[in-house]
């Protein structure tokens, strides 16, 4: 944080004004101005504000307050965080993310971040949220959805209504579900064929490429909602045709084997057969086998990825391993030990 004497110098630099000029505006001596600029002292409280209008600027600016944090500041806030959790625990970690919010109250994005990073690493790490710290990871996304930007808005009422759907209190989830507005044009293709158009190249790739991967995902959820439904239904023509197209849309994605072998994995447990299950699951004893191999297809090369995904995704998957009841019937085969067995050393 640049302190009040930087900022002084800076501004008045900037209005090309001298210490002498300064002071003759201000009624002090030059001598009180070097020593402000210096660090020596302090402008006295009721010279504050003459001092901001001198200089052009606002009291918050003077005295370098800032109720935002830059983008690149969240990110590693979240990292951070999420390091917090890991060597730490929960209890750390929400007392971490409370002093940050603390200090920028009105950073949306901020608060945001942190709410997803509490709420995310549980799942991840399987930790048990105390009731009050549910309420806490609540509170947070309520805020964010105050916030003046739509994205953050609509994510935390995204992230509330998934919490709401979770407890059965699908009246509440239907209310935060209302707060995500229909979009009428794209917005983001229209900013990649601006770029496009200013001759901004990697600005434009990188645009089109999260529209691509934001779409495989929208497409996949949508056909995981389908084979749900059909498997419930005990439709399996209908499902057996929605896993073929899922494994088909991955591969057509560059998402990576994972994400082909899925669909075939869920089959695989609905029906208990085990055959099947460890003829899809076998694919994790290929070398080249990369659970995040999407980040290194062409069709995303100008994206960027955050770089433990691949091991938190693994760790995801290895505790689903280890503790997912549905896997009881495969989870004696000595093939699928030997498999889980090769994920936990790529994993350690």
């Amino acid at each position: 944080m640049m302190e009040i004497g930087a900022v002084i110098r800076k501004y008045r630099k900037e209005k090309e004004m001298t210490q002498e000029e300064m002071a003759g505006c201000l009624g002090v001596t030059a001598s009180a101005v070097n020593k402000w600029e210096n660090g020596n002292t302090l402008p006295d409280v009721a010279l504050l504000a003459p001092v901001a209008r001198l200089l052009g600027i606002t009291t918050d600016t003077l005295l370098s307050y800032r109720e935002k944090l830059t983008e690149r500041e969240i990110s590693e806030t979240g990292e951070e965080l999420r390091r917090c959790v890991e060597k730490k625990g929960l209890e750390a970690a929400f007392e971490f993310a409370e002093n940050k919010i603390r200090e920028y109250p009105n950073c949306g994005q901020l608060i945001l971040i942190c709410a997803q990073i509490l709420n995310g690493c549980c799942v991840l790490y399987g930790l048990e949220k105390s009731r009050e710290q549910e309420e806490k990871i609540f509170l947070l996304y309520e805020k964010a959805l105050k916030d003046e930007q739509e994205e953050i808005r609509e994510s935390a009422a995204m992230a509330l209504m998934i919490m709401c759907m979770e407890k059965k209190e699908y009246r509440k989830a239907q209310e935060y579900l209302d707060k995500i507005g229909e979009r009428k044009i794209n917005k983001r293709q229209l900013q990649g064929n601006l770029y496009a158009a200013e001759g901004k190249a990697e600005e434009a790739y990188a645009v089109y490429e999260r529209i691509l991967f934001s779409c495989f995902y929208d497409m996949n959820g949508a056909f995981n909602g389908i084979l749900s439904l059909a498997l419930k239904e005990e439709d399996m023509d209908k499902a057996e045709k929605i896993a073929d197209k899922q494994k088909h849309l991955a591969s057509l994605m560059e998402m990576g084997k994972y994400m082909e072998i899925s669909p075939e994995l869920i089959m695989a447990v609905h029906d208990k057969d085990k055959h099947r299950f460890l003829k899809a699951f076998s694919c994790f004893e290929n070398k080249d086998m990369d659970i995040y191999k999407f980040t290194e297809s062409e069709l995303y090369s100008h994206m960027d990825f955050y770089k433990e995904g691949a091991r938190d995704l693994l760790e995801m998957f290895k505790r689903a391993m280890d503790k997912d009841e549905e896997l009881d019937f495969v989870r004696q085969e000595p093939e699928f030990q030997k498999i889980c067995e090769k994920l936990k050393n790529k994993i350690s």
